[in-house]
Order: C-alpha cells, then sequence, then structure tokens
C-alpha cells in the first residue's frame, strides 16, 4: 500500500499535475507578454502548443511520470482565462490537426470495439451497459462544474456550466488507459480474472457512447439556437402588424370623420375666393 501511494499518486500522478500546472502556467505569461510586444509572430504562435506538448512529452517519459495526464493539466492551465483560446479560435490550424487526428483514431477504434464480447456470459447485459453510459455521462463532470465554477474565470454564466458539465467526450485517452491496463495486468502477472476480460469492452462501450451522445449533443444544440432565433425574428417582424391590428378601429374612423368635416369649411372658402 505505501509503495502504491508515494509510486503511483505521489510520483506519477501529483508530480505530472504540479508539472503540467507549472509549465502551462510560464508557458501562457510568457505568450501573453511576447504577444503583447509583438516578439512572436503568428506562426510561432499557432505552433507553440505542439511545442509544449512535445516538450512535457519529453520531461515526462525521462522522469517516468504520466505525460497525457501532464500534458491535460498543462493544457487547461494555459487556457485557464480563456485568453489563448480567443487568440487562437480563428486560425483553423487546431481545428485541423484534431479533426485529422480524430478521425484516423476513430476509424481504428471502430474496428477494434469488441462487440462479441457483450453478452450474458461475460456479465456485460446490454442494459448494464446502457445505464452505466447514462450514470458516467450524468455524474462525471456536471456536478464538479456546478461546485467549482465560480473558480474557474471561463465559465461565466450557469449555460457555460451545462455545457462545460455535459460536453466532455470520452476518446483517446480511455481507450489508452485500458489498454495500458490490460498490459499492465499481463506484465505483472497478476490474475485479475474477470475484471482483466471486461475492462476493454467496458471502456469501449463508454467511448461509443460517449461519442454517439455527444456527437448528437452538438447538432441539437445549434438546431434549438436557430429555431429560437427564427421565432424571435418572426415575433418581432409580426409585432407592427399586432398592434395596427389592434387600434381601436370606432375611435380612428370617428377622428378621419371629423377631421373630414373640419376640413370641408376651408374647403368650400377657398373654392369660392377662386
Amino acid at each position: 500500500m505505501g509503495a502504491w501511494m508515494y509510486a503511483t499518486w505521489a510520483y506519477q500522478i501529483l508530480m505530472s499535475v504540479c508539472i503540467g500546472t507549472l509549465v502551462g502556467y510560464i508557458a501562457r505569461i510568457a505568450l501573453q507578454y511576447s504577444e503583447r510586444f509583438r516578439w512572436v509572430d503568428r506562426e510561432s504562435f499557432l505552433s507553440s502548443s505542439v511545442t509544449l506538448t512535445l516538450l512535457l512529452v519529453g520531461i515526462c517519459t525521462i522522469l517516468g511520470t504520466d505525460d497525457i495526464l501532464c500534458c491535460f493539466v498543462a493544457g487547461n492551465s494555459l487556457s485557464w482565462n480563456d485568453w489563448f483560446r480567443i487568440e487562437i479560435e480563428d486560425m483553423g490550424l487546431q481545428e485541423t490537426l484534431n479533426a485529422m487526428l480524430s478521425v484516423a483514431f476513430f476509424i481504428y477504434f471502430g474496428a477494434v470495439i469488441p462487440w462479441s464480447e457483450y453478452s450474458e456470459a461475460n456479465m456485460l447485459h446490454p442494459w448494464r451497459i446502457v445505464v452505466l453510459i447514462v450514470l458516467v455521462m450524468v455524474l462525471r463532470r456536471l456536478p464538479a462544474m456546478v461546485v467549482l465554477y465560480k473558480f474557474i474565470p471561463a465559465v461565466r454564466t450557469w449555460y457555460d456550466v451545462l455545457f462545460a458539465g455535459w460536453f466532455g467526450p470520452i476518446g483517446v485517452s480511455a481507450v489508452f488507459y485500458a489498454v495500458e491496463t490490460v498490459k499492465q495486468l499481463d506484465e505483472h502477472n497478476v490474475s485479475a480474472g474477470q475484471v482483466q476480460k471486461t475492462v476493454f469492452p467496458i471502456v469501449s462501450a463508454l467511448v461509443f457512447g460517449s461519442v454517439l451522445v455527444h456527437g448528437v449533443s452538438i447538432p441539437l444544440v445549434l438546431m434549438g439556437k436557430h429555431v429560437g432565433t427564427t421565432m424571435a425574428r418572426t415575433q418581432s417582424n409580426e409585432l407592427p402588424f399586432r398592434i395596427w391590428s389592434r387600434r381601436p378601429k370606432a375611435d380612428s374612423d370617428n377622428e378621419c370623420d371629423k377631421q373630414t368635416a373640419d376640413d370641408s369649411p376651408n374647403l368650400e372658402i377657398a373654392h369660392t375666393q377662386t
């Protein structure tokens, strides 16, 4: 137990978090300072995130800590106040690289999903998998965001809280850790039995459910915004007609008749003078 605490938790996890937080913070301050004084061009600014990733992977590999966790924490530290994301959102480079890598990964993932493992023989009933996916989707991020959103500068409204708490796809890291878990159990000759057989199928089901649910969420949110905007525009366009249709017709007609009667003597006088 002691070796697990200081080797796994203290050295691999806590040290990775500390390194990622420190390097991400230093990189954010350095980039802000360089951008303010125009010491960095746009090409170097865009490639800074890739350079930072390679730096952290090299440091963690040398030290033997968790490089994926370190890069994740560094990315959050770099974009903590939302400055870095705003600076690069119009560039398109990050989105292009992300799309290329995501397509390659999910093609591979779709080919290795162990569909045959989801059976009663392995205690992986379909209804259990569905319940697990629902619980993970609801409880994985949303409660933590509701409690801690006041400490996150980039999250300002309840809409941001709900979006950040809900939209958190499970992807590459989960599959990597599942494969690494099975590999570590085999290398250490640990007889995990049913756990070793089900860890990868369960994680694969979670990744598949996350891709399906979160992939459908974005079009639904955009569709809802479009429908709301269209309805608001329609109501604003119909408002003058509604006001006109609700005017008191009797009073307006009487005023028109009265105005015509008042103008009639003036017209007669003008005609007589002519």
